[in-house]
């Protein structure tokens, strides 16, 4: 099958889960291209090394002040394109600006039709209006990964509904984002409850923190630095556990916009023996550095229509044998098992994030090995980015689970 991938950026280390799901795509023996509007840069990324993920991406753009760095090679497209640019012209209700960049779209997009287009984030996807008169010919799926980060992707009601009516069936990770997705206008028919995958293999079982129980408490934050992860208050529960106790380190892994303000905060309170910045890592290094870490960090609040809805650096954590503490958000508490839900703490709330480490902490090493066991079950049992991807292809190609077991 040839499957043609939307993103807003790729490659983007904040979004390893889409490595590994055309990683999957590959390795099953399709034909994956991969367009973006963007990139974050290499991450470094050995799963996008092994699968030539970079040699497989192309750009487009998907705003009308990207159009310049196009306008050659769109030229020479367009000659032919001819039908296909008829047919884009001929979307209404489109702005001029718009039309230029879905006719400079269509001249660079591939001659030769997809099977599948796979779209990924509404804000992808409303971007991306004219896919329908490009390939006629073409299955189309979304995956709504919840809300919007910026404000103003997605500018109102009427442009969510006309992204979420581009696909021919919606996925979603959730239960909470399916219901968030059926209010910004998704027809319930088309919502599909399907959770990122993980190549289980990436993520070695070793809860070593666990059964040593020397040095430093050991936590660890990792994903974008910026309000709505919420790390301010991470760093407000950290100085609290080091009033309280003294011997506890915090890694925060990832970058951001709030990067800055938040380094200048630590070393204000005097904690830079306690917590660290490091940047973005590769992500086989987040992985190290979750391992050897006590407890995962997840500290996010709600800001706009962007929530957490599976949060995937939990499950990595929960991979690799390491506990967690999180703000009981969007999707959160469906996507760790129950027994977890006791370090589900308030939103915003630092004295709450301090006193969870604190159970965490006072847990036995034998408590904390079983409980590492039974959350690396839970992911292996939902979370296998093998299983997920064959049944997400197969329902974005209209196959039925019957169809499927047949």
């Amino acid at each position: 099958m040839r499957v043609f991938a939307f993103a807003e950026f790729y490659p983007n280390p904040f979004k390893p889960y889409l490595d590994a799901q055309f990683a999957e795509t590959i390795a099953e023996g399709h034909d994956l291209s991969v367009f973006a509007f963007g990139t974050w840069g290499d991450p470094g990324s050995r799963v996008i090394a092994n699968f030539q993920l970079a040699r497989r991406t192309r750009y487009i753009p998907g705003a009308p002040r990207q159009l310049s760095r196009f306008v050659a090679p769109s030229l020479a497209g367009a000659v032919t394109r001819g039908d296909r640019l008829v047919r884009v012209a001929h979307q209404e209700r489109t702005s001029v600006r718009q039309h230029l960049v879905n006719a400079v779209q269509a001249a660079l997009l591939p001659i030769k039709h997809p099977d599948l287009c796979f779209v990924h984030d509404l804000g992808t996807a409303v971007r991306l209006l004219a896919l329908r008169s490009i390939y006629p010919h073409a299955r189309l799926a979304l995956y709504y990964h919840g809300g919007e980060i910026a404000p103003g992707i997605v500018k109102d009601e009427t442009a969510a509904r006309a992204g979420f009516a581009l696909a021919d069936v919606v996925f979603t990770n959730t239960a909470f984002s399916r219901n968030q997705a059926i209010g910004r206008g998704c027809p319930p028919n088309l919502v599909r409850v399907l959770p990122v995958g993980f190549a289980l293999q990436d993520f070695p079982f070793v809860p070593q923190r666990a059964a040593e129980r020397t040095g430093p408490l050991r936590l660890v934050v990792v994903g974008r630095v910026s309000r709505d992860k919420g790390v301010e208050h991470a760093i407000e529960a950290v100085g609290q556990l080091a009033a309280g106790q003294g011997a506890v380190e915090c890694t925060i892994v990832g970058d951001g916009d709030e990067r800055r303000t938040l380094e200048r905060r630590v070393a204000e309170a005097g904690l830079t023996d306690h917590i660290r910045f490091v940047g973005t890592l590769p992500p086989h290094e987040v992985i190290r550095t979750l391992s050897a870490s006590d407890i995962l960090l997840l500290p996010s609040v709600q800001r706009g229509t962007w929530t957490e809805t599976q949060g995937c650096v939990l499950q990595e954590a929960m991979l690799v044998g390491t506990m967690l503490v999180a703000s009981q958000v969007g999707g959160v508490p469906e996507s760790v098992p129950s027994e977890m839900h006791q370090f589900l703490v308030p939103p915003g709330d630092a004295a709450a994030i301090a006193a969870a480490v604190r159970r965490v902490a006072a847990m036995s090493i034998d408590q904390r090995l079983a409980r590492a066991r039974a959350n690396r079950v839970f992911c292996e049992q939902r979370y296998d980015v093998r299983v997920l991807n064959r049944r997400m292809l197969a329902e974005a190609m209209g196959v039925s689970s019957a169809e499927r077991a047949a």
